[in-house]
């Protein structure tokens, strides 16, 4: 093996080593419990053990092996179960294997087998990114995001520069040397390219999170202030009470029971002032209810709420502002749309069998709805 042919195998296994890594960012949780210097360690681990085997001993069964040995230890600093981390090491290789099959078979006819060598490596790392890439996108698909108009321009970014070294390789337009540069640089964009997508993706999911947490944390300051609201209003009629018991023993002597129901129901709307919207015992869940509900009057529209769940009940403060931040806010756009401001939202919210069910009913303009492959988006 030659001097060029040693650089570009090391090459190559750094570019599939940082894909490893890539896929491992999908399938476990960042976590910063191990040093950068054990990182650096592992990781070279997994670079040095198949680049090794496959320098010195050019055996296609070990060349495997080690390849699988590789996947499981880019692992070894994530959290995680062992039988995870198995089906990560598998998964990955067997991805891996798949990618280079089909590069082989973009490459068969081709006589220069050193330039195919050489190409083929270069088509299957871009395919192994291409593979990444897909996977991560059917994760953030299954959690409900849309697939960005960026996601198909980069996936056609990929494939162009591999389509078109393999068009001027087969009709002999490239030398080895030539191969060897534009292919190259075509892996090199397309790797800058890939990674600056994930990192500006990447920022604007902390940006809409941290857009999130802050209604929360609004959420969670107005429900602290209605708290020590009701709390005051709670004392003063507790202070009352004796004042205001003796003012209806005095209209009972005398039968005014018109005043009496007058009188009753002037306390009975002071606690209802002093009485919180949602009550469930749940601070992640009263607090954005709270504050949704609150903003929606203050809007002219009436939310109607039942909310039935055990108060051990363990939420995520950021889900529930995705999930009924985003729920209630398109049922009161909807409302005020149609200038129905008397029409109230109907929300429910209910814990059965292990699910919570929540259900949220409101009038909209039908014509805006849209349905396609019979779902409603």
């Amino acid at each position: 093996m030659t001097t060029v042919e040693i650089i570009f195998s090391g090459v190559m296994e750094a570019f599939r080593l940082a894909i490893q890594i890539a896929y491992t960012n999908i399938f476990f949780q960042k976590t910063e419990s191990e040093s950068r210097s054990k990182k650096g360690i592992v990781y070279l681990a997994a670079f040095m053990i198949p680049f090794l085997v496959y320098v010195l001993g050019k055996n296609v069964y070990l060349n495997l092996l080690a390849t699988l040995l590789s996947c499981f230890i880019v692992t070894f600093p994530q959290k995680g179960e062992i039988r995870n981390k198995i089906f990560f090491g598998f998964f990955v290789w067997a991805v891996s294997i798949a990618v280079d099959f089909v590069a082989g078979v973009m490459l068969i006819n081709i006589s220069d087998e050193t330039a195919v060598n050489y190409l083929a490596s270069i088509i299957s790392v871009i395919g192994f990114l291409l593979s990444a890439l897909m996977v991560r996108q059917y994760n953030r698909v299954r959690e409900g995001e849309q697939i960005p108009a960026s996601f198909y321009l980069l996936v056609l970014i990929l494939l162009a520069g591999v389509g078109t070294v393999t068009i001027l390789m087969r009709e002999g337009q490239l030398t080895r040397m030539s191969c060897l540069f534009l292919g190259g640089t075509f892996l090199i964009v397309d790797f800058m390219i890939f990674f600056m997508y994930d990192m500006l993706l990447s920022n604007a999911r902390n940006e809409k999170e941290q857009i999130y947490m802050r209604e929360q944390t609004r959420a969670y300051e107005q429900l602290l202030r209605d708290g020590r609201e009701n709390e005051k209003r709670i004392k003063a009629i507790r202070h009352d009470m004796k004042n205001h018991l003796a003012e209806i023993s005095q209209l009972a002597k005398k039968g005014k029971n018109e005043e009496i129901i007058s009188y009753v129901g002037i306390i009975d709307e002071e606690m209802k002032d002093a009485t919180p919207y949602v009550s469930s015992g749940i601070l992640e869940l009263d607090g954005i209810l709270n504050y949704k509900i609150r903003e929606a009057e203050e809007r002219g529209v009436s939310v109607i709420s039942n909310v039935s769940v055990p108060e051990t009940l363990q939420i995520s403060a950021y889900e529930m502002n995705v999930v009924l931040g985003n729920l209630l806010d398109n049922a009161i756009f909807a409302v005020e749309e149609l200038g129905e401001l008397g029409q109230p939202i109907n929300l429910s919210i209910r814990y059965e069998k292990g699910c919570l069910y929540i259900r949220i009913v409101n009038i909209c303009d039908e014509s805006r709805i849209i349905e396609r492959g019979g779902q409603l988006v």
